[in-house]
């Protein structure tokens, strides 16, 4: 980095370690047991909480409301398995008539309701993602100094396109434009992308190679899921080598599989909401 840009670059303090980042979950959950959720937009649009705060709070929502939808869904099914053991003793003709749901479910108990997991890894990287890029968005637009990074200036946008955009959406088409411009095949991995965005913006790196390697198997357990039906390909033998899985092999997250994940993806985005509030603090 340029003698300029370093005297530009916000004073960040010292790696934020896996335990700050859990207190930082921890204070948050408490300070919203007396706040609503939905207090958080208000709290915004009174200029009481910065919007790239409330993003990553938002978050805690969706892990709070994840643990609670996976856990009843299991209930439920072994609930629903319950009655149906009862059918098919005592009442063949109703057992019957719900036979679908019943091979479907006994099919994911005994797999360890994977499919179920799976659905789950799927949300969970969704939001991951959906959470790092709009906390960025909004750090754009709340501090002008974040964009004044050097591969911003080399991003092109249609000229009539960006006569009809509002200033949140333009600040959206450019972060897409800057992820593709510093895209690599190193950097389409897990979230080094953000990683390497937070650094150009004077972040402390904090990306430890146990969380790197278990962000890089949620995206690439997610996108075999969303897009090869699925089933393990080349992708993900390249990405997550250290899994070893034949190729052809049907994804199946195990419990402690999607735990791991979750944690991962809590203490990044824990850390990353530490690092960002010692480099832009709240005005």
């Amino acid at each position: 980095m340029p003698d300029d840009e370093k005297a530009r670059a916000p004073a960040v303090a010292g790696t934020i370690p896996k335990e700050a980042a859990d207190s930082i979950f921890k204070i948050t959950r408490l300070l919203l047991t007396a706040t609503e959720y939905a207090a958080l937009r208000t709290q915004v649009e009174n200029g009481e909480l910065h919007p790239w705060v409330a993003t990553f709070f938002y978050f805690l929502k969706f892990s709070d409301e994840d643990d609670t939808f996976l856990e009843f869904s299991i209930k439920g099914m072994n609930t629903f398995l319950s009655f149906a053991e009862g059918w098919e003793a005592k009442a063949p003709e109703k057992a019957k008539t719900r036979e679908v749901e019943i091979r479907i479910a006994k099919r994911e108990k005994a797999n360890g309701f994977s499919s179920l997991h799976n659905s789950h890894t799927v949300s969970l990287w969704n939001m991951l993602d959906a959470t790092l890029f709009e906390g960025l968005v909004h750090l754009f637009l709340g501090y002008p100094k974040a964009r004044e990074l050097e591969d911003f200036r080399k991003i092109k946008f249609n000229v009539g396109q960006y006569e009809t955009l509002s200033r949140t959406q333009m600040t959206r088409m450019a972060l897409v434009e800057l992820k593709r411009e510093i895209s690599s095949p190193r950097l389409n991995k897990g979230v080094r992308v953000y990683e390497q965005i937070h650094r150009s913006l004077g972040m402390e790196p904090h990306l430890p190679d146990d969380l790197d390697k278990k962000l890089i198997e949620l995206r690439a357990m997610r996108n075999a899921i969303v897009h090869n039906m699925g089933i393990v390909d080349e992708r993900v033998l390249d990405d997550c080598g250290w899994l070893q899985l034949p190729p052809g092999t049907h994804v199946g997250v195990k419990a402690d599989q999607y735990k791991s994940y979750k944690d991962a993806a809590l203490r990044y985005v824990g850390s990353t909401l530490g690092k960002t509030i010692s480099a832009f603090p709240m005005p």
